[in-house]
């Protein structure tokens, strides 16, 4: 099973305990003459959460193992919460999974039908590598899928390649990536907010709506209206700049007038004085991103989500659009 491909790594979810203690040793026999020695002649790297040295929050070295290792192994044996919170990390992230459980004990019904060595450590069959070659007759198989399983959910909601999240909306590009949405509409173009302030700081903004838009792209703006009841509550006026609200008046002001200085047949400019947004949407016929208005900080530290028409997000943000859109005729 040797390869000559990167070396894979598995992440091993177990209860560990203190030092010393009946958990901790049970969970050193489970891996050093179980798991370990299945691994090893498969050319994995096996790794448990209490091996890790680097530095930093053992919580955080968790989630970065399990998101970033090929597959993990969880034993779940006396079924600890903590096993059951990564077990769960782990099949959101569609990581592969390999159940060990001791004999005797049972699986839980939601995950009954998952990948199961059940096992002992009597001396006989640790000797005799019975639970070993299953092991690794479990890990033949992940490799004829090619290390791919189906979301726990089904088939019937978001896959990860629907959507894409990012903690704050900095870190989805530049001010290129944001224009090349507007580029790559072909039917389509919306986009809403507060202000919309950041579109003007496009040198090529004016020019490239009004191609789109005479070649029969329809676009759509929604910006805020300054006399919307929301518009006070939105802005959190404790931040550290003065006079939030009074500049996001004029700004608002300065921006729908120059939206609607912008003119083709093709181009509708509307404001919002009924409804209150919660996100900042630009949205074209293949793909929407969305920024949450957060009270706690701003925009530019908001998270981020990017969606494709395939995705349940795209329709629900898009419907948000249309309804607020519709309301402010």
């Amino acid at each position: 099973m040797e390869s000559r491909e990167k070396k894979k790594r598995c992440f091993v979810i177990s209860p560990i305990g203190l030092e010393g203690s009946e958990t901790r040793e049970h969970a050193d026999d489970v891996f050093e003459y179980i798991i370990k020695p299945a691994l090893i002649e498969c050319n994995i790297e096996p790794i448990r959460s209490d091996h890790v040295r680097e530095p930093g929050k053992i919580s955080e070295s968790m989630f970065n193992e399990i998101l970033n290792d090929d597959f993990c192994i969880a034993v779940l044996t006396d079924f600890n919460p903590n096993v059951f919170y990564e077990l769960a990390i782990a099949q959101a992230s569609l990581k592969p999974v390999i159940i060990l459980l001791k004999k005797g004990q049972e699986l839980p019904f939601d995950i009954h039908d998952l990948r199961c060595v059940y096992y002992d450590l009597k001396i006989r069959a640790v000797l005799n590598n019975e639970y070993k070659v299953q092991i690794i007759d479990f890990i033949k198989g992940l490799e004829k899928i090619s290390w791919k399983v189906k979301p726990p959910w089904g088939d019937n909601n978001y896959s990860q390649s629907e959507f894409k999240m990012f903690i704050q909306s900095t870190d989805f590009g530049n001010p290129d990536k944001w224009m090349s949405i507007l580029k790559g509409a072909s039917n389509n173009f919306d986009i809403m907010g507060i202000s919309l302030a950041p579109w003007r700081k496009h040198y090529d903004f004016i020019d490239t709506i009004l191609a789109k838009a005479k070649s029969g792209c329809k676009v759509r703006i929604l910006i805020m209206h300054p006399d919307n009841p929301c518009l006070q509550e939105l802005i959190n006026d404790d931040s550290s700049e003065s006079r939030k609200f009074e500049e996001t008046s004029r700004k608002i002001k300065d921006m729908f007038k120059f939206f609607s200085g912008v003119t083709d047949q093709n181009i509708q400019v509307r404001q919002i004085f009924r409804g209150c947004p919660h996100y900042q949407i630009t949205r074209s016929n293949n793909l929407l991103v969305s920024i949450s208005y957060l009270y706690s900080r701003n925009t530019e530290f908001s998270p981020l989500i990017e969606c494709t028409p395939d995705s349940g997000l795209y329709s629900l943000f898009l419907n948000e659009f249309e309804s607020l859109w519709n309301a402010n005729e």
